[in-house]
């Protein structure tokens, strides 16, 4: 799948629920995302962003009205309700993924999640086999840990795979009270290969 395809994808099958909706997206970079985001017309749209040095690209973006630039791990032990969670590229940064699910599950309380995630650092391959095989570095022994995401030398030194399976996330998810409703795996050809090989989005029960 090209780029292009791939945001028409984001666009016609997961960002229009975000119309009119209180949006917090986690993890935004540069805004590669968040301009979709805020052509889907949001009614108030957060961003909480880890690397300060994304801050001239994305508050270049009009339409963010409030941008956070810390731990997404830290914010979110306060309760910061929210219609709409966005979690793109940001799994594979963590230790524990468990742990930032948990915290925007509890603390945000979102009618709608949607993550993404893969195996990072290797090469594109559109084989799933590869992609899926691996995926998790992760054992709860070595990495039920703090997110490595709380200094900016830790991070950017960890050089982390860990990442839980794609089962593993939608049976935390389906443990924290949601259904997952869309699923693709898009394997995007260039650098967003490397966090974008399958979309899911949830919806909270009982709604």
């Amino acid at each position: 799948m090209t780029l292009d395809n791939y945001y028409d994808l984001l666009n016609s099958e997961y960002f229009t629920i975000c119309k009119n909706k209180t949006v917090l997206e986690i993890g935004p970079f540069e805004g590669h995302h968040t301009r979709h985001i805020v052509a889907a017309g949001p009614g108030h749209l957060e961003t909480i962003e880890f690397n300060f040095d994304t801050k001239e690209k994305l508050s270049a973006i009009v339409g963010i009205d409030n941008a956070i630039y810390d731990d997404a791990l830290i914010v979110l032990q306060k309760h910061k309700p929210v219609d709409i969670v966005v979690c793109f590229g940001v799994l594979y940064h963590l230790h524990n993924s468990l742990e930032l699910l948990e915290l925007f599950a509890n603390n945000c309380n979102p009618e709608y999640v949607m993550l993404d995630s893969t195996r990072f650092g290797g090469k594109y391959d559109p084989t799933p086999d590869v992609q899926n095989s691996g995926l998790a570095y992760y054992s709860p022994e070595i990495d039920n840990r703090p997110g490595n995401r709380h200094t900016k030398s830790g991070w950017k030194s960890a050089k982390i795979n860990v990442v839980l399976p794609k089962e593993a996330i939608n049976l935390a998810m389906t443990n924290l009270g949601y259904t997952q409703i869309k699923y693709h795996e898009p394997y995007v050809q260039g650098w967003v290969a490397k966090s974008n090989v399958w979309l899911g989005l949830w919806k909270r029960n009982n709604l």
